[in-house]
């Protein structure tokens, strides 16, 4: 019994260590890498991982909500639609988009089946600094608009 009980604390362990964001092995040139590691941070709540990952302005934003009461915490970061979206992501980012000067990166990570123009699309917006990609916001566009955001980049 206690084998069993030692080998499920172990694969608990385990589990939750792969799950979070490794910053020292994160491609931060890969915007979509950068996207992924912002996604994952957020839906296990691990705002220290965040505050690493994010631009020097929301560095300074996200170190105050670490700082506050869990449910000022609760109450402006993980409620609403966004935060449900960001909960029910499957890991995959579906396309990133450059604009016109290469300097901001808006990773898609929510669009609605079969979107029209009106649809909504939700990204991870990030800014290039020092050659490196930070998180910037979420936030979220129309299809239309998103589509006019700059450039595709295999």
């Amino acid at each position: 019994m206690k084998q069993l009980l030692s080998l499920t604390l172990i694969l608990l362990f385990v589990s939750c260590q792969s799950s979070k964001v490794n910053l020292k092995k994160l491609d931060r040139a890969n915007p979509a890498t950068v996207a992924t590691a912002v996604l994952k941070s957020f839906k296990k709540k691990d705002l220290k991982t965040l505050q690493f990952l994010a631009t020097p302005q929301h560095e300074i934003v996200i170190k105050k909500m670490i700082l506050s009461d869990e449910a000022i915490k609760e109450q402006h970061l993980f409620t609403g639609s966004q935060w449900d979206k960001i909960n029910n992501w499957k890991g995959k980012i579906k396309e990133v988009r450059f604009s016109d000067d290469l300097q901001t990166a808006y990773a898609m990570f929510f669009s609605e089946e079969n979107a029209k123009d009106s649809s909504e699309i939700t990204v991870v917006r990030m800014n290039l600094i020092k050659k490196e990609w930070k998180f910037d916001n979420i936030i979220s566009y129309t299809q239309k608009s998103f589509n006019t955001l700059g450039y595709i980049m295999e």
